[in-house]
């Protein structure tokens, strides 16, 4: 973890910062025209004609792209969260009979 914020402080200091933002940029660029490519392949496989411009498709990928990131951080929050978020949302939402009878939590947990 060291070596990661090493190089992430080095990207921020002065001229790392552009660097930075031009990843970001390449990145988002990259993802919007692979979720764009996917939309022109469903169009020719259900053989639909594209009528939107341009910029509409391009903000169509860059929404799914978006949405796609979030999951991915929503995920990786539960995954790192585990099971001790589970036993607690099912206390709190009061569920945890359900889950007990189920068997995916114990009874004294």
């Amino acid at each position: 973890m060291g070596l990661v914020r090493q190089i992430t402080a080095s990207m921020i200091s002065s001229h790392g910062g552009a660097l930075l933002s031009f990843g970001l940029v390449g990145v988002l660029w990259s993802v919007t025209t692979g979720f764009a490519a996917l939309i022109e392949a469903l169009d020719v496989a259900y053989d639909v004609p594209e009528t939107r411009p341009f910029w509409k498709t391009r903000s169509v990928a860059l929404l799914m792209a978006l949405g796609v990131g979030a999951l991915f951080l929503v995920v990786l929050v539960v995954q790192i969260v585990g099971p001790d978020f589970g036993r607690w949302l099912a206390r709190d939402l009061a569920w945890d009979r359900c889950f007990e009878s189920c068997g995916l939590i114990s009874a004294g947990a």
